[in-house]
Order: C-alpha cells, then sequence, then structure tokens
C-alpha cells in the first residue's frame, strides 16, 4: 500500500515537471497535452473555412510557463503562432501572431482579453509578447519555440511592415452581415446574419459589442452536477441603432458565436435577451467547430434602448 501511494505520488510529481513532452514542447505535461487538444478545437472553424480538416493542423512548440502558453501552428499555407491564457479554469485564445507577405521578418501580433486588446506590428517578436503582457517567464521559456528562437524574430528592416495594411471595421448597415472585430467582443467572434426587416435606408448600428462574464457570473468549468444551481453564463452582447423608432426583423436571423476557449459539447446551450423591458424566449443553439449557431424569431430593436443578451450552458 505505502509503495502504490509513494509510486501515485511521484507519477503526479514527474508530470507537474517542466519538461519537454515533444521536441520543442516545454511545461507540466498535463498542460501540455491541454493545450494541444485545445488549439484544435480553437483553431477547427478557421481552417476548415480554408479547405483544411482540422485533423491535418500541425502544431509545434508548445510552451506552457503557470497560466500562460505559446504555440506554433501550420495549415496549409497559414502559419502563425498563438497564445492562451488561463482564466476562470480555461484556456483563452488571447493572442494571435502571423507573418506578413512574402520573405520579409515581419510578423504582426493581435491581443484581445484577457489580455489588452491592442494590434503590434513591426518590433522584435519577442518584444511584442512583452508589449502585449505575456510574462517574463514565459518569454523565457519561449527559446524553445523556434519561430520566437528563429534569428528571423528580430527587428525587420526599418519601413517593411509599415504598409501593411489592415480591414476597416465600421458598423454595418442593417440588411447585410454584421461581423464586427473580436476586439471589440472580448475575443468571441459575433457572426450576425440578418433576416428582412423594416429599416430605413439609413439606419446603422450604433454599437456592437460582447463581453465575458465575471467568475461570479460564469458557468464553472467542468459543469457541475445536474441541478447544481449555479452560474450558468458564457458570453453576453449587446445590439443597438440608430434612428427613433424600432426596427423589426423577421423570423430567420442566424447568429454564429465562436467561443476563445473551448466548449463543453456535452451541455446545451441558448441565447436570450431584454428589449426595452421585455424578454425573450429561449433560443437553443448547435455546436459545431466550438461555434454556438442560433436561428431567432422575429424580434425588434427600439433605439434608444439596446438588445442585451446573454448566452447559457445548461445540462
Amino acid at each position: 500500500m505505502i509503495a502504490t501511494r509513494i509510486a501515485a505520488a511521484l507519477v503526479f510529481f514527474l508530470a507537474a515537471l517542466p519538461v519537454a513532452v515533444r521536441a520543442g514542447d516545454f511545461g507540466p505535461r498535463h498542460d501540455v497535452a491541454h493545450i494541444r487538444s485545445d488549439a484544435r478545437r480553437l483553431l477547427a472553424q478557421r481552417v476548415r473555412a480554408t479547405g483544411v480538416d482540422p485533423k491535418d493542423i500541425s502544431i509545434s512548440d508548445v510552451v506552457v510557463v503557470k497560466d500562460q502558453a505559446l504555440l506554433s501552428w501550420d495549415s496549409g499555407k497559414q502559419h502563425a503562432i498563438m497564445g492562451l491564457v488561463r482564466y476562470l479554469d480555461r484556456w483563452w485564445d488571447a493572442l494571435d501572431a502571423s507573418r506578413g507577405q512574402g520573405n520579409a521578418p515581419c510578423w504582426r501580433v493581435s491581443t484581445v482579453f484577457p489580455l489588452d486588446a491592442k494590434d503590434r506590428i513591426n518590433l522584435p517578436l519577442f518584444k511584442m509578447l512583452s508589449e502585449a503582457g505575456m510574462a517574463a517567464a514565459l518569454q523565457e521559456a519561449a527559446k524553445y519555440n523556434a519561430d520566437i528562437a528563429n534569428p528571423l524574430a528580430t527587428q525587420p528592416p526599418r519601413g517593411v511592415c509599415d504598409t501593411w495594411g489592415g480591414a476597416i471595421y465600421d458598423s454595418p448597415g442593417i440588411g447585410t452581415r454584421l461581423d464586427p472585430p473580436s476586439s471589440s467582443t472580448a475575443g468571441y467572434k459575433l457572426d450576425v446574419v440578418l433576416s428582412q426587416n423594416d429599416a430605413s435606408k439609413n439606419t446603422k448600428f450604433t454599437r456592437i459589442y460582447g463581453r465575458a462574464p465575471t467568475q461570479a457570473e460564469m458557468l464553472p468549468n467542468p459543469a457541475p452536477a445536474r441541478g447544481w444551481g449555479g452560474p450558468t453564463d458564457v458570453f453576453y452582447f449587446d445590439l443597438a441603432i440608430s434612428g427613433n423608432k424600432p426596427v423589426t426583423f423577421q423570423p430567420g436571423t442566424k447568429l454564429d458565436i465562436w467561443f476563445p476557449f473551448v466548449l463543453d459539447d456535452t451541455l446545451s446551450y441558448r441565447v436570450s435577451w431584454v428589449m426595452d423591458g421585455q424578454f425573450s424566449k429561449s433560443i437553443h443553439g448547435t455546436v459545431f467547430d466550438n461555434v454556438l449557431h442560433f436561428e431567432l424569431p422575429a424580434f425588434s430593436i427600439a433605439p434608444p434602448n439596446e438588445l442585451q443578451a446573454e448566452v447559457e450552458g445548461f445540462w
């Protein structure tokens, strides 16, 4: 019995050691394995949209220190770095570093919640990681990541990256597809295809906003037993429009939400909202590639009030 306990304790101790799990990996074994699994789920939608099966994603050089992690990934012609932050018992996809076109050693680093939302460009990669809020210990361990250790991850010649343009996001008119930047939705990706509606020609969305639940609001992970009765929320978002008259949308608006952490797909999910003091019914959704999909019934937005929605997970 004593020998069994000692062996079990030794296994636990070794699992927590920061060792290379595969060539290039560094960190506690269980965290590295978790990160590899989560990263594939988090990248699935992105790579499937390019015609690549998510099982063909190549993940390399996983580095984990405490509550932060970095890894490199390849899919088809895409090559990038992902940075994750452990928050509320989940690993959140909070940093994306991608190379520019051609052979210039030019990286763009974009960060979202739980890090500060910002784009960084035309700096050495390790400096951009530091500015992004990645811990000093992680930066030191990142020498195990070939992209960061590579000499090409140094300062590029001045002017090489200065003209690298990015997408410009304006609030689009009603009757189109709403695809706000993830910096305004706390790293979640909100994709709304609006149904037929009675908006006037000049009506615009004045607010498309999303946030993560606080610790007191967030569905625990792992989910507690059925009937536990604690918090159930996983996302909040608000919509507001210009004008002074309500706009009614016919049934059929499609709502897709990509989550920056891995959804528990053993649960069910629903969205509901309050508008001008009136509460909607709950609409149940489906999960695929870590995206929640909903098809909405008729609804209205009445300015100057906001439609305030919540997404919940439940048994």
